[in-house]
């Protein structure tokens, strides 16, 4: 199992962003370098690519407010 982080260094300090949405469902094959999530930021949006191929694992789900370095699902 492989994690999906948020990266920290897109991040400054205690910024915090939301997770706007997932651009595959729970469950989902995915391949590696896919994006499979967006989260806004205070003036920006960032894409969150699939770190492995594999299975999506959703664990947060859509407005969720979270920070760099914060696991929001893994790929099986």
């Amino acid at each position: 199992m492989t994690d999906i982080i948020i990266p920290e260094d897109m991040w400054s300090g205690d910024q915090e962003g939301v997770l706007v949405c997932w651009t595959f469902e729970n469950g989902a094959t995915v391949r590696q370098g896919e994006v499979v999530a967006e989260v806004a930021l205070e003036k920006a949006q960032m894409e969150i690519c699939a770190p492995a191929s594999g299975v999506l694992r959703q664990m947060a789900r859509e407005e969720d407010v979270l920070k760099g370095g914060a696991v929001i699902g893994a790929i099986d």
